[in-house]
C-alpha cells in the first residue's frame, strides 16, 4: 500500500476549523479530504444551519419592494429594472434582525423628471454597504421628497415649528423649553404628516410664591420607530416645558392672598369679621376663595383697644384676635399631579371703641312702688353734658320721702363705679357716680312746704336734738311759725 502523507490536512486544520470531513478513496491508495465552508468564529456548522442565520435585508421604493443579495464581499445590492411613483432622496433598509439602515441619493429631479440610474447608497463608513440601482424611475407627480430641501420638522401647538437632524435612520431634536404643559406635536418632511403622542418623565410639581400657584416642569419625549413600509425614520424628540399654573387663592372672596412664608406655611393677614357690644365676633369660619375649604377660627378669650389713624384722624377700636390654619391641597389641571401645603391665617375682629357718657337720670320711687324718672337732659338744673359734672334737681316738698336711684346711659367701653347715695342739706339727696376717671354729681332738693298763715296751732318753734338727748336742740330746718309741715332727716340710707 502506498504510503499516505496526512500533513496537509493537519496544516488545514491550524488555518481553520473543518466544520465537516469527507474521506473517501481517489484511487489505489489515495484517501482524499474536502472541508465545508469554515464559520467567522472557527465554530462550524452545516450549510443548512449558517442559512437560517442569515439576515435578511428588505425596502420599498416609490412602493415597489425590494429584496438585498449579499455578494463575495459581504455587502448587500439589488437592482430594480423600473418604478412609479413619488420621487424619494432616501430609503430604509430593514433587517431580518429589526436593524435599519437609510440609503441617500444625491441625484435629484429637474422639472419633475430624472434621468439614468438613480442609485442610493448607505453612509461611506458603514459595513456592510449597501447599494441599491433603480435603472428606470418615471416620476408620477411633482412633490419630491429632498430630505435637504424639505427636511422633517416638528410643530409644537399647531404654531412654532423647529426642523429635526437625521442621523443614520433616526430623527431627533431638543426642542425649546415649553411654558405650558406639552400634548401631541406633529413630524412632517412636506410630504407625510406624523402625530407623535408623549411619554412624560421626571415631571415635578412645587407650591409657589401665592397659594394657588404651582410650578411644573419635565420632560415630554416623542419616539417612533421607523417604517420601512412607508420610508419613515425612527423618531425621538424631547420637549422640557415648566410653567405656573393656577391663580392665587384669597380670603373670603376679598383680594387678600396667602403667600408662603420662611416657615414653609402659607400666610395671610385677615380683618374682615367685626364684634357686636358683647364682643362676640361675627363668625368662626374662614373661606378661602378659589379652592372652596372652609377653615375654622380659634378665637383668643380677651379683647385688646387698638389705635387706628393718627392725629386728627385717630380713634380707637376694641379688636380679638384668632388664627384659622389646616392643611389645604393644591392640583394642576394639565399634569393632574398635587400637592399639600400647610396654610394659617391671622384674623382680626374689630368695633369701634365707644367709652360715651351720654346721660343721667334720676328715679324717684314712692311708698306705693310708682315710679317717675326725670331726665338730666331736660329736668336738670342744666342739660346734661359730660363736660359739666354736678347738677340740681328740685322736686316738690311732698316728693321728699320718697327713695332715688341714679341712672347712667354710657358707651358699652365706658367704665363707670357704682352710683352712690347720701343725706344732704334740709333732707336733700346728693347721688354721685364716677364716669371714666370723672366724678358727677346730682343733688336733689326739695321745695319748702307751703305756708298757712294764722295757723289757730301756732308755735314759736320746733327744736331737734340729733344726738337724742333730753335737751334742747337746734330749730328745725326751714321754720316758720305757718308752716306746718316739716322734714326730719335722720341720714339713713336708700333715701
Amino acid at each position: 500500500m502506498t504510503k499516505r502523507n496526512s500533513s496537509g490536512l493537519r496544516n488545514a486544520g491550524t488555518i481553520a476549523t473543518v466544520a465537516a470531513l469527507t474521506l473517501g478513496m481517489a484511487g489505489p491508495g489515495v484517501m482524499t479530504a474536502t472541508a465545508d465552508e469554515n464559520t467567522a468564529n472557527g465554530n462550524t456548522g452545516t450549510s443548512a444551519d449558517q442559512a437560517t442565520q442569515e439576515v435578511k435585508y428588505t425596502t420599498t421604493v416609490a412602493g415597489t419592494p425590494v429584496d438585498f443579495t449579499k455578494d463575495g464581499k459581504g455587502d448587500y445590492t439589488a437592482t430594480v429594472p423600473k418604478v412609479k411613483g413619488k420621487f424619494q432622496n432616501q430609503v430604509i433598509v430593514s433587517g431580518t434582525d429589526k436593524s435599519q439602515i437609510t440609503l441617500t441619493t444625491s441625484q435629484k429631479p429637474t422639472d419633475g423628471k430624472i434621468s439614468g440610474p438613480v442609485v442610493y447608497t448607505s453612509a461611506a463608513d458603514s459595513a456592510p454597504k449597501f447599494t441599491l440601482t433603480v435603472t428606470d424611475y418615471e416620476i408620477v407627480d411633482k412633490i419630491v421628497d429632498d430630505q435637504p430641501t424639505q427636511p422633517w420638522n416638528a410643530t409644537v401647538d399647531g404654531k412654532k415649528t423647529y426642523p429635526l437632524g437625521v442621523k443614520g435612520d433616526t430623527a431627533s431634536a431638543v426642542l425649546d423649553q415649553s411654558a405650558s404643559y406639552p400634548g401631541d406635536i406633529t413630524v412632517t418632511n412636506g410630504a407625510t404628516t406624523i402625530t407623535l403622542t408623549p411619554v412624560y418623565q421626571n415631571v415635578t410639581v412645587e407650591s409657589g410664591d401665592k397659594l394657588g400657584q404651582l410650578n411644573v416642569s419635565g420632560t415630554a419625549v416623542y419616539k417612533q420607530a421607523a417604517d420601512a413600509t412607508k420610508n419613515t425614520p425612527a423618531f425621538n424628540v424631547t420637549l422640557p416645558f415648566a410653567y405656573t399654573s393656577g391663580n392665587p387663592v384669597t380670603v373670603d372672596g376679598t383680594e387678600t392672598e396667602l403667600t408662603k412664608s420662611d416657615d414653609g406655611k402659607y400666610h395671610a393677614d385677615y380683618a374682615g369679621p367685626t364684634l357686636d357690644e358683647s364682643n362676640k365676633p361675627s363668625t368662626d369660619t374662614v373661606t378661602l376663595t378659589g379652592i372652596k375649604t372652609t377653615l375654622p377660627i380659634q378665637w383668643g378669650k380677651d379683647v385688646q383697644v387698638v389705635d387706628k389713624g393718627t392725629g386728627d384722624t385717630a380713634s380707637k377700636f376694641v379688636r380679638l384676635t384668632g388664627t384659622a390654619s389646616g392643611e389645604v391641597t393644591i392640583q394642576d389641571d394639565a399634569s393632574k399631579k398635587s400637592v399639600t401645603v400647610p396654610v394659617e391665617v391671622d384674623v382680626t375682629a374689630d368695633r369701634a371703641q365707644d367709652k360715651s357718657f351720654t346721660g343721667l337720670t334720676v328715679t324717684r320711687t314712692n311708698a306705693k312702688g310708682e315710679t317717675t324718672v326725670y331726665d338730666g337732659a331736660k329736668d336738670f338744673n342744666a342739660k346734661f353734658n359730660p363736660s359739666t359734672h354736678e347738677y340740681t334737681l328740685t322736686l316738690p316738698a311732698d316728693a321728699v320721702g320718697d327713695s332715688y336711684t341714679l341712672g347712667l346711659t354710657h358707651g358699652v367701653d365706658a367704665q363707670a363705679s357704682k352710683p352712690t347715695l347720701a343725706l344732704g342739706e334740709g333732707a336733700s339727696r346728693v347721688l354721685k357716680v364716677n364716669v371714666n376717671g370723672a366724678d358727677y354729681t346730682v343733688n336733689v332738693k326739695f321745695q319748702p312746704a307751703d305756708l298757712k298763715a294764722d295757723s289757730p296751732a301756732k308755735l314759736t318753734g320746733l327744736y331737734v336734738n340729733k344726738t337724742g338727748e333730753n335737751t334742747k336742740g337746734q330749730l328745725i330746718d326751714n321754720w316758720d311759725p305757718n308752716r306746718l309741715d316739716y322734714v326730719l332727716a335722720l341720714g339713713g340710707e336708700g333715701s
